[in-house]
């Protein structure tokens, strides 16, 4: 699990944020376990082709998605396993995090702050 420090943060907000993460990861994970293997293996498939078509440039993982299901990948069983995609991809150096926050442009979502993506 990656550590993420606030500047200022008091040690209870660092405990508190270490635990919202856990919850995260550990929502992932059991939304992962539903859509399964094939279904992750079919997303990390398809993430090289969608970066040759950005060219290099950023985006967000509504953006992958959004490409993925258009062009046949089923839905997952559950939606959050979308989340678990930006991680493996890292790992498997894919992709990697631009240091930004970008708003979303899925109403759904209504604007949140979301991380920016690059082909790695």
């Amino acid at each position: 699990m990656s550590t993420i420090t606030l500047q200022g943060a008091t040690k209870q907000q660092g405990l508190q944020l270490d635990f919202a993460e856990q919850l995260k990861s550990g929502g992932q994970a059991v939304a992962l376990s539903h859509a399964g293997k094939d279904w992750l293996q079919a997303a990390l498939d398809a993430l090289p082709v969608f970066l040759r078509e950005k060219h290099g440039n950023p985006f967000a993982l509504e953006e992958f998605r959004a490409w993925s299901e258009s062009g046949g990948l089923p839905a997952p069983a559950s939606a959050n396993a979308w989340g678990s995609i930006p991680k493996i991809a890292m790992r498997k150096n894919l992709i990697r995090h631009t240091g930004r926050a970008i708003k979303a442009l899925e109403p759904k979502a209504r604007a949140r702050l979301v991380m920016e993506w690059v082909a790695a």
